[in-house]
């Protein structure tokens, strides 16, 4: 900000500021002469400024005192509409409507406080209201930071569509906080170059989804793309991050997610990532002990080129759930005590999954630690821990799943468990004690001895007589016998 731009303070259009008076007319006077003057500084004081629904515009700068000292609140009584798709948010752009793009605004220093409990919605056809904090929607080059977004009927921040190709572009927020707001904290229904920085989301429940952050465009030609997440504390929300692309077709890419954490989740899952391309996670914590049943800790359905790395699940559902989705790279994935499988995969699935660790088997008294469904996955160095009060601590029903070293213990039914026919390879892992070494195939058996322990050969069965995978094994009695695995 410059002394170049013109100031408006609002009291001097008549603004009171004591959350009784209505101050919407003086407030948007002021705003309003900013767009006269071609850019100007809207300043607010300390107070708590009473307003029905505020419409900024392009090269304005509105800044308060500080989040706390400076609120801007939907007065009490304020009475929404009885109409849809038409957003009732505390601050908009004005030319949202129009499909013209808002450019180089600036929001910073305030609390935008929606007022959940105080107005009337009783006219609107829908629970939500439609009453966000603060919408964006064909905004341009804006920037919002030091922001407080409380009580949204539906919304803290919503950075919506309007037409085909009106979008939101280079939006940079950073340390806003977000509480009690009935919907999500945040969405993203459309947005390139979208910076969210440094953002604490609390408290948020009542309608679905009730996730801290929800991405999730409507149609085809408004595309999610290049978004940062960058620093996010999540307490008490339905659900964590949702990135939705509802078989639009990977209109959501490029994605990155860095340093989140995400307590005491409320209602399912931690993060999902569904029809996308090219997300990025790095330094993922959740906590879901308060859910009862199997929602998964992290989700990928659908989608392509998906990279996670120290990622922490703790009492999930199942731990990490993967269907229909082709080259991920999860790396240093942990699963502490899963209520009911660590990981499971579907048939279509292919990428890497290294150092995965189910941990806490003790307290999983569900089915199994890991059940592989598809031939294209490969698991580097994966441990299971004893003690599952499952099944099995690995099942696969799929040929050529790959286990290289790692070490899998044995649960309350046994260590692996494989579907009729499917031929696993194990290449160094420690399976029960001892380690598995897929050396190639046979037709004739050699006796079996201390020489050829762990050694995991398929023996090719006769005309008509399924092939099966054979594991040498020491007996009770100290000799050793080949024993069928499956």
């Amino acid at each position: 900000m410059t002394s170049a731009w013109p100031l408006f303070n609002v009291r001097h259009f008549g603004a009171v500021g004591d959350g009784v008076s209505d101050d919407t007319a003086p407030i948007q006077q002021a705003l309003d002469a900013a767009l006269a003057a071609g850019r100007g500084i809207v300043q607010f004081g300390a107070g708590t400024f009473a307003t029905t629904p505020l419409r900024f515009h392009g090269r304005t700068r509105i800044v308060g005192m500080g989040r706390g000292v400076t609120v801007l609140k939907l007065k009490d009584g304020y009475v929404v509409p009885n109409e849809y798709g038409q957003q009732h948010a505390l601050l908009s752009p004005a030319l949202w409507k129009t499909a013209a793009f808002t450019d180089d605004a600036t929001i910073a220093f305030l609390t935008l406080d929606a007022n959940r409990q105080g107005i009337d919605v009783s006219q609107h056809p829908s629970g939500e209201a439609d009453a966000y904090c603060l919408l964006l929607a064909g905004v341009r080059g804006f920037s919002g930071y030091d922001l407080s977004l409380i009580n949204g009927i539906s919304d803290g921040l919503d950075l919506a569509q309007f037409g085909a190709g009106f979008i939101n572009e280079n939006v940079s927020l950073a340390r806003v906080l977000v509480d009690s707001c009935w919907r999500n904290g945040v969405t993203i229904g459309a947005g390139k170059g979208i910076h969210l920085s440094d953002f604490i989301v609390t408290n948020t429940g009542g309608t679905a989804p009730q996730a801290a952050l929800d991405i999730e465009p409507n149609t085809a030609s408004n595309p999610c793309e290049d978004i940062t997440l960058h620093n996010w504390v999540g307490r008490n929300n339905g659900q964590g991050v949702l990135i939705s692309g509802g078989g639009l077709g990977k209109v959501i890419r490029r994605v990155k997610i860095s340093n989140h954490s995400h307590h005491a989740i409320t209602l399912n899952r931690a993060l999902a990532i569904d029809d996308a391309d090219a997300v990025q996670v790095s330094n993922w914590y959740s906590d879901q002990s308060l859910i009862a049943g199997s929602d998964p800790g992290l989700v990928i359905n659908d989608s392509t080129n998906v990279q996670a790395c120290n990622v922490q699940l703790v009492r999930p559902g199942t731990g990490v759930s993967i269907t229909g989705s082709s080259t991920f790279d999860l790396s240093n994935v942990s699963v502490d005590a899963p209520k009911l499988n660590g990981y499971t995969d579907v048939a279509g699935a292919s990428g890497t999954v290294t150092n995965l660790q189910i941990l806490n088997g003790s307290r999983t008294i569900g089915w199994l630690g890991i059940e592989a469904y598809s031939a294209g996955v490969r698991f580097i160095s994966p441990v299971v821990e004893a003690g599952g009060q499952g099944v099995y601590a690995l099942q696969t029903h799929a040929d050529d799943v790959t286990f290289v070293g790692g070490r899998i213990d044995a649960w309350s039914t046994g260590a692996v468990h494989f579907g009729a026919s499917f031929r696993p390879r194990f290449l160094g892992t420690i399976v029960d004690g001892e380690v598995w070494q897929m050396v190639g195939q046979s037709t004739v058996l050699p006796p079996p001895s201390a020489s050829y322990r762990g050694q995991i050969r398929l023996l090719e069965g006769s005309a008509g007589i399924a092939d099966s995978l054979v594991c040498c094994k020491q007996a009770a009695d100290g000799g050793y016998v080949w024993q069928a695995l499956g």
